[in-house]
């Protein structure tokens, strides 16, 4: 089961699929190239904190209770609780890392999403037409089969989505545990 995932890249989209990532629990570090990166990315998690924020509370409303108004990936209507929900927004917050050392970053994460995958994920959201809300049906779409594959692969220690796995031309790659402590032991050496 994923726990530890890591998103390359912290612009508009790599940004909401973290925070998402990480209010559904897990644990999340976005990769970045440099400090202006990070100076750029911050501001984003702060709105992206507010509109979670604002959306609950619009959730919490007659009217948001509307299937129009309604925000599935937040919570489930018949069991939706306002306070855990927005106890879950803050713990997202504060438990998103931000990393610039890319070996540390991806050090014993189970999922890593690329950027160019982040960036084909938009474009194709574009091309269909979809808000946001889209972009979720997008990756489930990628990550139907494999999530039920990996749980009965113990040999398998990360999964890589790249652009080619969002655009239908190719599999996710999968990095098997003896190759990841391979490459962890080729890395120390480098240093």
């Amino acid at each position: 089961m994923y726990r530890k995932v890591t998103v390359a890249g912290g612009g508009v989209l790599g940004s909401q699929i973290a925070f998402q990532a990480a209010y559904s629990g897990f644990d999340v570090t976005i990769w970045l190239r440099s400090e202006g990166s990070i100076g750029r990315t911050q501001p984003k998690l702060d709105e992206l904190r507010d509109t979670y924020r604002e959306t609950i509370e619009q959730m919490a409303t007659p009217e948001g209770k509307s299937p129009d108004v309604w925000a599935r990936g937040l919570a489930d209507p018949e069991t939706f609780d306002k306070e855990a929900c927005l106890e879950k927004v803050e713990k997202a917050y504060s438990g998103i890392k931000l990393e610039l050392d890319l070996a540390k970053a991806v050090e014993d994460v189970d999922l890593v999403i690329e950027e160019d995958a982040v960036h084909a994920i938009a474009e194709k959201a574009l091309k269909l037409n979809t808000g946001a809300r889209g972009l979720r049906g997008i990756f489930e779409s990628l990550m139907t089969d494999i999530m039920y594959e990996l749980p009965s692969r113990t040999d398998v220690a990360e999964c890589i989505i790249t652009a080619d796995v969002v655009n239908g031309l190719a599999e996710p790659k999968l990095v098997l545990r003896k190759e990841k402590k391979e490459k962890k032991v080729r890395i120390e050496k480098e240093a």
